[in-house]
């Protein structure tokens, strides 16, 4: 998702949208680092999985570099499960197929993963189904049309709701602390500061009692 919609969902969810961003006291790259805040917190319960089932077969080894998933265009943070779904015991000699595969029930299997050199390493030729872990980060990309740097985070969605509100709660208090009163259209309109800083607060408490709730605890087991 773009900074730029992140920025007016929170705006929309925070009752600041009858302004113009530009009278806003936060504006997109002070944004931006609230973001990373907000991020920071949420990676540690719930952090972006994918699975994926790949064959593996001689030497043993796959390398989980920016090529083994396009989309996604970079090294997994950690692996969180190697787990073999398909055997082919001895049906691979030196890389040629030698018997038909057969299948199996998903068995406990050693795996190693070297985050340094991006190379899973398994112990025996088989299907896998492999879950990859990644931390949700910020990409930046340079539009040559516009001459505007684009900030995007690919792993977040409208469906995570606790980062939303946990962004929410970051933003009413930075603006709550800084504001006194703004103007619309020449009428005067005081907000209480206190009020919004503190709503905001309650919900930054709220959304890390749910990330407790929701976290991703099984996903340091692998």
């Amino acid at each position: 998702m773009n900074i730029n919609d992140i920025f007016d969902r929170i705006l929309l969810r925070s009752g600041q949208f009858i302004l113009r961003k530009s009278n806003v006291e936060i504006d997109v790259d002070s944004f931006r680092i609230l973001v990373e805040d907000a991020l920071a917190i949420y990676n540690k319960a719930y952090p972006f999985t994918k699975q994926y089932s790949i064959e593996i077969i001689y030497p043993r080894s796959v390398v989980l570099d920016e090529n083994f998933d396009k989309e996604m265009g970079r090294s997994p943070d950690w692996v969180s499960e190697v787990t073999p779904i398909r055997y082919l015991g001895n049906s691979y000699n030196m890389g040629m197929r030698t018997t038909d595969t057969f299948l199996i029930d998903p068995i406990e299997a050693p795996w190693d993963y070297n985050k340094h050199t991006k190379l899973l390493t398994v112990p025996y030729s088989a299907f896998y189904k492999i879950v990859l872990c990644y931390y949700h980060q910020i990409d930046s990309k340079f539009d040559e049309i516009t001459g505007e740097t684009v900030y995007d985070i690919k792993t977040i969605s409208a469906q995570d709701g606790i980062f939303f509100k946990l962004l929410q709660g970051m933003f009413l208090t930075g603006i709550g602390r800084s504001r006194r009163a703004f103007t619309l259209n020449d009428l005067p309109i005081t907000v209480d500061a206190s009020e919004m800083a503190s709503e905001g607060k309650e919900l930054i408490d709220e959304a890390k009692e749910e990330i407790k709730n929701i976290q991703k605890f099984y996903l340091a087991m692998g």
